[in-house]
């Protein structure tokens, strides 16, 4: 919690620290999602590779650390960068539905993050459609119409239509 970078490399070194990764606070939150907190980069190159099972776990209010990255506010680069470490690792890459949980992809749509559903779609693999439902008239709308930042509602709406379409022609084609 103290994001301090060079104690957690020197405790990574020690032989038999890997069971103190998996350790849950009382909340249910596991190290990734501390490091959550702050969003420090570093801190989720160092663990994400030695805490592979812990992207998928979820806290007590059902968050993954994935999760609380898309839900911090104001999102900035540090967090895309922290993102995209999770989305490039081979079990997220394995098991992107975040342990059946809540999608982050709607997540993303929700807070109106552009940027966050670009690398959940185009890092993490997301699927376009998960966020898309058709409405009474066949047309392609967002899943959730409450998005917090409502300015971005055509963008993302786009954004999405258009991967979803590439998605089902890939589909079609092979």
């Amino acid at each position: 919690m103290g994001n301090h970078i060079n104690v957690v490399e020197y405790l990574l070194e020690k032989t038999d620290f890997e069971v103190h990764l998996r350790y849950q606070n009382s909340r249910g939150e596991n190290v990734l999602h501390l490091a959550s907190r702050l969003c420090n980069p570093e801190m989720f190159r160092l663990l994400v590779p030695r805490f592979q099972d812990g992207l998928t776990q979820i806290d007590h209010h059902g968050e993954t650390a994935l999760l609380r990255i898309i839900k911090s506010s104001p999102v900035s680069r540090v967090q895309y960068e922290s993102a995209r470490i999770m989305l490039e690792s081979d079990t997220f890459r394995d098991r992107n539905d975040e342990g059946g949980r809540r999608n982050p992809l709607q997540v993303a749509v929700q807070v109106g993050d552009l940027n966050m559903c670009r690398a959940l779609i185009n890092i993490g693999n997301m699927n376009p459609l998960d966020a898309l439902t058709r409405d009474s008239e066949g047309r392609m709308v967002l899943k959730d119409e409450l998005l917090q930042n409502g300015e971005n509602k055509e963008p993302i709406l786009q954004f999405l239509f258009t991967h979803a379409m590439n998605q089902l022609e890939c589909i079609f084609i092979s």
